[in-house]
């Protein structure tokens, strides 16, 4: 019984400690109305500055994924790199929600900006391409289920394939370029699907030729 007490004091202070960190993280954000946010499950774009957690919708219980960028990541930057990188990112956001496609993330709910951090939800996350290449930058730990991962050639081939497909459909749908395809900028979603996503550097074929 004593051991029983134990795991369920355990587990108690895990979820206590998450639901503490994502609430200094999302105070006064809409997000954390809405969703009952996990555990840190990845992290992504650029500089890989988004921490993706596990969450729930409230209202219909559908699994999710939200992302956080925290703002005070940039206390220490130059204040045109301050000033320059959030209007980055939103626009990342705004690009990765318009555009749809079975190879790009599906964005849930949109970008909601608070004092401290940007938030949105997105299908449901396994990891970034840079998390399974043992890249787990801004994560507080190496999550459980990418302890000793790798990919099988098989997942690998049929990954790029998917990723081949999102690439097709923005240079020959959308006339438009990446510019930033890399491990952090691909998802794998809970299905083991590749997904493209971190537009932040999405350019119109007119506008890459002409800068």
């Amino acid at each position: 019984m004593d051991y029983l007490q134990k795991i369920r004091s355990s587990v108690a202070a895990q979820v206590h400690s998450v639901a503490a960190q994502v609430n200094l993280a999302l105070p006064g954000n809409p997000i954390l109305r809405e969703y009952t946010v996990g555990q840190q499950v990845a992290s992504a774009g650029p500089g890989l500055c988004w921490k993706i957690f596990s969450a729930t919708r409230n209202s219909t219980k559908q699994d999710v994924a939200v992302w956080i960028f925290e703002k005070k990541q940039m206390e220490n930057w130059l204040k045109v790199k301050r000033e320059e990188f959030p209007e980055v990112l939103k626009r990342g956001v705004s690009q990765l929600t318009r555009l749809m496609h079975p190879r790009i993330l599906r964005v849930e709910r949109a970008l909601e900006e608070s004092r401290d951090c940007f938030a949105f939800c997105t299908e449901p996350v396994f990891a970034s391409l840079a998390n399974c290449f043992n890249d787990f930058g801004n994560m507080p730990s190496t999550p459980k289920c990418l302890k000793d991962f790798s990919l099988e050639s098989i997942e690998i081939r049929h990954g790029l394939f998917q990723l081949s497909e999102a690439l097709a459909f923005l240079h020959n749908d959308t006339k438009m370029v990446h510019s930033n395809v890399s491990p952090s900028s691909i998802i794998i979603n809970k299905k083991g699907d590749w997904k493209l996503a971190s537009f932040d550097f999405l350019y119109s074929w007119g506008c890459f030729y002409t800068r």
